[in-house]
Parts: structure tokens; sequence; C-alpha cells
């Protein structure tokens, strides 16, 4: 849900001033260089698709938004991502 709110509130023009390419060689680069995988995925009311991407031996992590036409753009990075403070954040229990 919260991530799906980032894309509600990425309006065309920020998404244009942010760093963005084709969405396969956005995914490429974020494996070959940081070597982060696709962690989550939620597409938003306007077809936006939202997805984190993160490295589960280095915890670096990035957020993309993709348009509907297929550009995604970077919008956040970081580090030490954790699936487990995030699930507990959430109130799941893994």
């Amino acid at each position: 849900m919260f991530f799906g709110c980032i894309a509600a509130f990425l309006g065309a023009a920020q998404a244009q001033a942010l760093a963005c390419a084709d969405t396969a060689v956005v995914a490429q680069r974020l494996a070959q260089v940081y070597g982060e995988r696709r962690q989550f995925v939620a597409t938003g009311p306007d077809g936006a698709v939202t997805a984190v991407y993160a490295a589960s031996d280095t915890g670096s992590w990035t957020i993309t938004i993709t348009q509907p036409g297929g550009q995604a753009c970077l919008v956040a990075s970081g580090a030490a991502f954790d699936w487990q403070d995030v699930l507990s954040r959430l109130g799941h229990n893994a």
C-alpha cells in the first residue's frame, strides 16, 4: 500500500526529471552493479508500477517507478534493507 502511494504522488513531470531508462535496462544494471533483484512490485491506479529492488547479501535497495510506456525511473535508494524488519512493521510474523 505504501509503495502504491509513492506512485500516486509521483507525477509525469517529476518522473522525467529523475534518472530514467527502459525497465529491462534498469533491472539489468541494478543486478550487475549492485546485485539487486526485484523483491516487491505494486501497480498504482494510473498503471504505474512501483518496484523495490534489493540485494540480500549487502542490503542495498532501490525503488523505481515504471510508467505504463515502460520507462523506469529511480526514485530512492539506500542501505540496510531487511525483509524481517519490513514484515514486522506490517504486523506479520516471518
